[in-house]
């Protein structure tokens, strides 16, 4: 029985740990809408209107866990622009982490980014 607890305590650690620290993110999909893929790391996050000529491609959102940073949410969200072409994303709503309570009582802090993926009309900006 010893033996038993102490493997099952290790791997349901692991498993909260690693559910606690999980990113979650998506595109709201577009009919008739395609662009070539960009460079991840050629993807901006603004959090105020930027300057320049830009065509709305699409919403992208990223939920993040209690463990999960702000940075790693805004690359889930620059890596699903990036699959549909987008240059940058405007966010139009972050939820800097909040923290509740669970019907449980587990206390957790929830990161939450949404956004609108832009292709620039002038790719000089």
């Amino acid at each position: 029985m010893k033996k038993s607890i102490n493997i099952i305590l290790p791997i349901s650690l692991l498993l909260l740990i690693l559910h606690v620290s999980c990113v979650k993110s998506r595109v709201m999909p577009q009919p008739n809408i395609y662009f070539k893929p960009t460079k991840l790391s050629d993807v901006k996050i603004y959090y105020i209107e930027p300057d320049g000529a830009y065509i709305k491609i699409d919403v992208a959102e990223a939920n993040g866990a209690t463990l999960s940073s702000m940075k790693n949410v805004e690359y889930y969200l620059r890596k699903e622009a990036s699959k549909i072409g987008g240059d940058a994303v405007i966010i139009l709503k972050h939820d800097r982490p909040v923290r509740g309570i669970t019907y449980s009582g587990i206390v957790y802090r929830k990161k939450y980014l949404r956004g609108i993926v832009i292709r620039w009309k002038n790719k000089n900006n």
